[in-house]
């Protein structure tokens, strides 16, 4: 943002998230033909996302076939030291929901942690 971005833009987690959304669409595009994009091809593409990493991300993110998705379910924990933030040890939270023991199960399927 700092090298393509006005300076009024928000560094924020709306914008993070933006930035990693298209990272991985293009990604996805730019391994298909260009001559047979089209709603479906795009919709596969986009399902066979899998293991992509950013350093936004506490762990992979991925796509994949299952019924429901929630790849990104943890995020980097930090608190205020006065100056701005401090990372905490481990760096990263993994939300405890109920709402997510299928995702849970498919992951473990799926070889992911």
């Amino acid at each position: 943002m700092d090298k393509y971005g006005a300076k009024s833009d928000p560094r924020d987690t709306f914008s993070q998230g933006g930035y990693v959304a298209a990272r991985i669409v293009t990604q996805a595009l730019l391994k298909m033909d260009p001559k047979k994009i089209d709603r479906a091809g795009v919709t596969d593409a986009l399902r066979k996302v899998s293991d992509f990493k950013s350093d936004i991300l506490c762990k992979p993110f991925y796509v994949g076939n299952g019924n429901r998705h929630n790849a990104n379910n943890s995020g980097p924990v930090a608190s205020p030291d006065g100056n701005g933030w401090r990372f905490a040890p481990g760096g990263c939270l993994t939300a405890d929901d109920p709402e997510l023991v299928d995702i849970r199960a498919d992951e473990q399927k799926m070889g992911l942690k």
